[in-house]
């Protein structure tokens, strides 16, 4: 297959930094101005390839499926030829609500890959967890992500503060701490929850900025993936 400029954007900028993507995010983000019929007919080919297919698709929710790189994509763009196994169901809605909240309509937020966060925060190499860069007020954040798997808001709340306790005890992002150019953003599904934790936060008073955001589609995948671990546990 002959990649493209936009077959290697996708492949690269989306499926590989998220390790996957959906038709919907990849038509949003690439294709806005044709059809969902581009969008098919590129993943057909980038799927296409026998053994030297870049993509494979595997089942999200329903009769939908998510994108990831296959073994041989993986070699030829640089990606860790493991990150071409099945997602579990952890990381499977940690990666889908990343990659949907990272990518929603003019949202300018990118995740770190490791080898961009070792030359980024060299101090920091050996320390590597979802993060992004997120201007506010004129200013960039270094964010930390927490995806809700499930738990009670204030297990979340607990999560943030144990991400700013650790983050305190690292001299570079204790600086950071300091100077509230540190933050953690909450990934939840369900506004009843993400209100639930914004209101625990207000009492928490915490030293850094910690945004709550909704990301409606996560809720299937959660529910999916809950699905599936009580049919494993059945058999």
């Amino acid at each position: 297959i002959k990649l493209r400029d936009r077959d290697r954007i996708l492949l690269t900028d989306l499926v590989g930094r998220y390790r996957l993507a959906t038709r919907e995010v990849i038509h949003r983000k690439l294709f806005s101005a044709q059809s969902m019929d581009a969008v098919k007919s590129v993943l057909g080919r980038l799927t296409g390839g026998g053994e030297r297919a870049y993509l494979t698709a595997r089942p999200l929710v329903g009769k939908e499926v998510y994108y990831q790189l296959t073994a041989f994509g993986c070699r030829q763009l640089g990606f860790p030829e493991e990150w071409a196994k099945p997602l579990g169901p952890q990381a499977l809605i940690t990666h889908f609500a990343v990659m949907v909240w990272c990518q929603a309509e003019d949202a300018k937020r990118q995740l770190f890959l490791r080898d961009e966060w070792g030359k980024e925060f060299p101090e920091m190499k050996n320390h590597f967890h979802p993060y992004v860069l997120i201007e506010h007020a004129g200013q960039a954040l270094l964010t930390r992500l927490k995806v809700d798997m499930g738990g009670d808001g204030a297990r979340l709340v607990q999560t943030c503060e144990e991400f700013i306790h650790q983050a305190s005890r690292r001299e570079f992002l204790k600086d950071l701490v300091i100077q509230r150019l540190y933050a953690v953003a909450v990934l939840t599904s369900e506004e009843t929850k993400a209100k639930r934790v914004r209101e625990l936060l207000a009492t928490a008073k915490l030293p850094v900025r910690i945004d709550v955001h909704v990301v409606p589609e996560l809720g299937k995948v959660v529910t999916r993936t809950a699905g599936d671990e009580v049919e494993a546990d059945g058999n």
